[in-house]
């Protein structure tokens, strides 16, 4: 699956954490000067889960994908200017607004240690 939107490539953050199945592995750039974001169902043991058969479970999370980027794209700015501890806060605010505004995200999906690695 893959979403496209006119935004900014990986940038800071090094959004392959952002939580869509197993991350996010693929960003280009289009020719238009957009950008195509994408995560992949071919991990190991992933052909036994029959949901990453299902193309609306499937357009569920590439959706989602699209709210997280737009999310912490909201922030980058802000979060490479910061200094460690502003990092933190706003990487806590990130993590905050995905859970709240993407449905297929769960509170643990984005863990407390992910986020530290973000920061430090």
């Amino acid at each position: 699956m893959h979403a496209r939107y006119l935004y900014q490539n990986l940038g800071y953050f090094g959004w392959g954490w952002l939580p869509v199945h197993g991350g996010i592995t693929y960003a280009g750039e289009t020719e238009d000067g957009g950008y195509i974001y994408g995560f992949d169902c071919a991990h190991s043991m992933d052909f036994q889960d029959d949901l990453l058969f299902d193309i609306d479970w499937l357009s569920e999370h590439c959706e989602d994908m699209g709210r997280a980027i737009e999310i912490a794209s909201k922030y980058e700015s802000k979060f490479r200017k910061a200094n460690k501890e502003n990092r933190l806060k706003i990487a806590h605010k990130v993590r905050s607004e995905i859970i709240e505004k993407c449905s297929t995200c769960k509170d643990e999906d984005i863990s407390l240690l992910t986020l530290l690695g973000m920061v430090f």
